[in-house]
C-alpha cells in the first residue's frame, strides 16, 4: 500500500522513498536498489503490453560489496520486491516477477 507523499523523483530514472530505499534504473537491464549503504543490482527486462517491466527475483541474492556475504533471504527479497513494485507504480509502470 502506497502512502501519498512517500515517494520523490529528483531525477529522471532516481526514485527515492521517505522509507528508507532507492532505485536507480543504470540501463535497459540493470537498476540499483539501495537500503541505507547496502545496495544491490537487480537485473530486469523491458515487456511490452499492460506490464511495462519484468524484475528477475533470482538476481535479488546479495548485497554489493562490502556486504556481500550477507545472504538476501526470502522474506527480505519478499520486502524488496514490494518496494519494487510500489515505487514502480508511483513512476505510473507495472511489473512481472520472472
Amino acid at each position: 500500500m502506497s502512502k501519498i507523499g512517500e515517494f520523490t523523483k529528483p531525477r529522471e530514472n532516481l526514485i527515492l522513498s521517505r522509507n528508507g530505499f532507492s532505485m536507480e534504473a543504470l540501463d535497459r537491464f540493470k537498476l540499483l536498489y539501495s537500503e541505507g549503504d547496502h545496495h544491490l543490482v537487480v537485473e530486469i527486462e523491458l515487456l511490452v503490453g499492460s506490464v511495462l517491466l519484468g524484475i528477475y527475483s533470482d538476481s535479488i541474492d546479495h548485497w554489493q560489496p562490502p556486504y556481500e556475504g550477507e545472504a538476501i533471504e526470502e522474506q527480505e527479497k519478499n520486502r524488496i520486491l514490494k518496494n519494487l513494485e510500489r515505487a514502480f507504480a508511483y513512476d505510473g509502470a507495472k511489473i512481472a516477477i520472472l
